[in-house]
């Protein structure tokens, strides 16, 4: 990731212990992964410890406004 911005593999053992995640934090995640920057392997990882420990609503919220302003409007 870019200067200022946490490591993958921090954010992905922060959300295994547990941590929320913040919005400009999943934002990082989303675009490191569309750009090639995160591998699916580490997406799958951290959609793993989601699971297990789970996404409070703020997360949720802000994955999904994220995700929708990744693609193209129709």
């Amino acid at each position: 990731m870019s200067a200022g911005q946490p490591r993958p593999s921090e954010l992905i053992g922060r959300k295994r212990a547990g941590d929320e995640l913040s919005g400009h934090e999943w934002r990082a995640l989303i675009t490191g992964m569309l750009d090639g920057r995160v591998s699916d392997a580490q997406m799958a990882a951290l959609l793993m410890a989601g699971v297990i420990n789970g996404v409070t609503t703020a997360e949720a919220k802000a994955l999904t406004r994220i995700l929708g302003e990744s693609g193209e409007s129709i």
